[in-house]
């Protein structure tokens, strides 16, 4: 008797239990669904403002820069705001279908493009001709770098869509999340950034009016020794001392001080010179930690790194070389930030002569291979997610970077699963409790 007794609650659970999960489940999708297409159109409005806001504050940026003949340039304060909007942009919109974000991504990035090296070289022709086929050429070389770059992120935003579809808005709030935690040291760079551009006509004019030759500003706008108004004239260009060009302000720089002029000129020179290298570095710092949490992401979410791994050195030769390179850049930004002429220098032309050779030789190369980095990585976790797609168990005939980047997941696969059961098993036996079957 008892035994029918059981056989029949346990019946009965079954039936409740399919009902229920019936139930819970038809309502529950028309529910996500619901939310799902309400969540959607937040994320397009917020991408349109977002979109909007940086076009505008861009035009409104270069009209000031143009009306003040670049005395007060804001373009160094809004190019590090324009990528973070760019990233932001990108993070948000993951939760979209793979096409609209592509759409997104790539529009936030041809603004970047358009108003920052399309606008830039046309402003070079403008200003000096000499120089304006050389900004056309770096025009055009640029065109694959940002196609690059959007193609890597929306590579990674698909990575992202296969590996998290429970949980894909959570993981957009998380990176959103981590990029507003980043607004106060990118406004804080950015904001030095603009007073070192801001203080940079001050310091010309400082030195140009102890400068030996030099003329007065002037309305004169066919003077060839000036590029804007508000420019001393014979200043800083190139003079021909015994057959050779060399620029005044390294011909003048007083390396033995012996008047209070001396004294004021060379003060001048070395507040001057290396404000532009300042500036920019200041800037590249400003971006940084941008580039840093997408760094970071791509490994942990990427190639699926752990502080296990990290602590055990099972780490690839790329992974391991993009943390070396990106540690590398960073000293040197620091470095190139705070670097004076004076005393580690013989003049402004030794200094600048340097910097161009650490900027060129050993800075622009570890950025590439940075960005290469990070794409190619992006490339391998590609290739795991269609390996996994498609079910695949042999991975003999793939790298041994593929292979490490399945087996890290296979191995967080299996805590999720673990994790799961364990849950799945302890709400399974609360509900047979209710029944009195367990």
């Amino acid at each position: 008797m008892n035994v029918y007794v059981e056989k029949k609650r346990l019946k009965q659970y079954k039936k409740w239990w399919h009902y229920k999960n019936h139930l819970h489940n038809d309502i529950r999708n028309k529910l996500l669904k619901i939310i799902k297409e309400e969540q959607e159109l937040q994320v397009i409005k917020f991408a349109h403002t977002c979109l909007i806001f940086n076009t505008l504050v861009i035009i409104v940026s270069w009209v000031i820069t143009f009306h003040t003949e670049f005395r007060y340039e804001l373009t160094w304060f809004v190019i590090p705001f324009s990528i973070y909007v760019i990233i932001l942009i990108w993070a948000r919109t993951l939760i979209l279908e793979l096409k609209l974000l592509r759409q997104y991504t790539y529009i936030s990035i041809g603004v970047l493009y358009i108003f920052f090296i399309i606008v830039a070289c046309i402003r070079q022709q403008l200003v000096d001709k000499r120089y304006g086929g050389y900004f056309w050429f770096i025009n055009i070389i640029t065109i694959p770098l940002f196609y690059y770059i959007a193609h890597v992120l929306t590579k990674f935003a698909k990575i992202l869509q296969y590996t998290h579809q429970e949980d894909l808005n959570l993981l957009s709030t998380q990176l959103v999340g981590k990029l507003v935690s980043i607004v106060p040291v990118i406004a804080i760079l950015s904001f030095e950034t603009f007073s070192m551009a801001f203080n940079y006509p001050e310091l010309h004019v400082q030195t140009c009016t102890y400068m030996p030759g030099a003329t007065l500003p002037t309305d004169d706008k066919t003077s060839k020794d000036r590029q804007y108004t508000w420019m001393y004239g014979n200043c800083t260009n190139d003079i021909e001392i015994d057959g050779k060009l060399i620029s005044k302000t390294e011909y003048y720089y007083p390396r033995i001080v012996v008047t209070g002029a001396d004294m004021k000129l060379q003060a001048s020179i070395e507040a001057e010179v290396p404000l532009k290298f300042h500036a920019l570095y200041t800037m590249l710092q400003a971006v940084e930690p941008v580039i840093l949490v997408l760094t970071s992401q791509i490994l942990l979410r990427v190639c699926r790194l752990s502080v296990y791994d990290i602590l055990n050195a099972r780490t690839s030769i790329l992974e391991l070389g993009l943390a070396v390179v990106t540690l590398i850049c960073l000293v040197m930004e620091v470095v190139l930030t705070t670097v004076e002429i004076s005393p580690k220098f013989r003049g402004p032309e030794h200094f600048n002569t340097v910097c161009l050779l650490v900027s060129f030789v050993f800075y622009t190369p570890a950025m590439i291979f940075r960005f290469y980095a990070m794409g190619k990585l992006v490339d391998r976790g590609l290739k795991v997610v269609e390996i996994e797609e498609r079910g695949e168990k042999n991975l003999s005939k793939y790298g041994s970077e593929i292979r490490l980047i399945h087996k890290r997941s296979s191995m967080m696969l299996s805590k999720h699963n673990d994790h799961h059961k364990t849950y799945y098993n302890q709400h399974h036996r609360k509900h047979m409790h209710m029944f009195n079957i367990v």
